[in-house]
């Protein structure tokens, strides 16, 4: 489990606030430039033209070499290392938001954890031991679950709405190498710093699975690759 520091931010996301606890971000900014946002963020060398290129750290292009580690922990049925790389959020609600984790709670309460929601509608929180479980069961049973795509997005979300982009690791169920029709989608999102990829939150749907399978929906990310390792 990483440890994280946190400070708090005033938060106005839609019509709601909420105070959301962020670690300092110590990696790269990276801004996307008009027509060029499905391009992985790569920096020249200066061995020649030809030369193969660095992949900075932060990029759409490091998580996608990061993602073999998610590709390899779901082959091998690794429960705890979606557990350790997972992120847990101190939230302090305001009382009136709309979205998020702090939607129907009191004015003043905190909750902290790992937020998974279903389709944006309703939101959990989880302690990371129950977040490891989350993993494990579907595992214990024998389902085999799958990476298919990996995706950036800039701005911020309701699992991260602070952050200036996420990256998202696209899981479905499998059977023979193929996505099962109606089975759950798995979103994970995650952020990059202190030189690490974290795990922020989670989304789960089935009714918009194909926004995640086909590399379609504009309003889901700004790049999506399908992963073919």
């Amino acid at each position: 489990m990483k440890i994280r520091a946190f400070h708090l931010f005033l938060l106005f996301f839609l019509v709601s606030a909420c105070i959301w606890t962020s670690p300092v971000e110590t990696s790269l900014t990276l801004t996307p430039s008009p027509g060029v946002e499905n391009t992985p963020t790569l920096a020249a060398t200066a061995a020649g033209p030809n030369a193969p290129p660095t992949i900075v750290p932060g990029s759409f292009a490091d998580f996608q070499t990061f993602a073999t580690e998610i590709a390899k922990a779901l082959q091998d049925k690794n429960a705890a290392f979606f557990n350790e790389h997972a992120s847990s959020t101190l939230w302090n609600c305001l009382g009136d938001e709309t979205v998020g984790v702090c939607k129907g709670r009191p004015a003043g309460q905190d909750v902290q954890g790992i937020p998974v929601t279903r389709d944006w509608a309703t939101y959990q929180l989880y302690k990371t031991a129950d977040y490891r479980a989350t993993w494990q069961i579907p595992f214990d049973q024998g389902e085999a679950l799958q990476l298919v795509a990996v995706a950036n997005q800039f701005g911020d979300n309701p699992l991260m709405p602070l952050a200036e982009q996420s990256f998202q690791a696209v899981i479905a169920v499998a059977r023979n190498g193929t996505p099962t029709p109606g089975s759950e989608i798995r979103v994970l999102y995650f952020e990059y710093f202190d030189d690490s990829w974290y795990l922020e939150g989670e989304l789960i749907t089935i009714d918009h699975a194909n926004d995640w399978l086909t590399g379609n929906c504009a309003a889901c990310y700004d790049a999506w690759v399908a992963w073919t390792n």
